[in-house]
């Protein structure tokens, strides 16, 4: 099974099925330390899945995702916005 997973809903419009974090995770848990701890506790609830996961512009949340996923035993592959061909490109870690 892949899923296609955001980070926090409603910063980007993104070809998901879910996301990590609701709208709001910024004002709920802040941008640093906060965010990271709550990002890397939710990442378990995947164990075991394959997630392609859209990367967007808040660098704490992407950096907690992956190291949360792949601690939950996650393939996890970031999907990188490119701009000049308008569609994302995969990045394997």
């Amino acid at each position: 099974m892949v899923i296609k997973l955001g980070l926090i809903a409603n910063r980007h419009p993104l070809p998901v099925s879910e996301y990590l974090m609701e709208a709001d995770a910024t004002e709920r848990y802040g941008y640093h330390q906060g965010l990271y701890d709550e990002i890397i506790r939710r990442t378990a609830r995947y164990a075991g899945v394959d997630v392609r996961l859209y990367a967007t512009g808040l660098t704490i949340a992407a950096i907690a995702a992956v190291k949360g996923l792949e601690a939950a035993g996650c393939t996890v592959v970031v999907m990188n916005y490119d701009r000049e061909s308008d569609s994302y490109i995969e990045i394997s870690l």
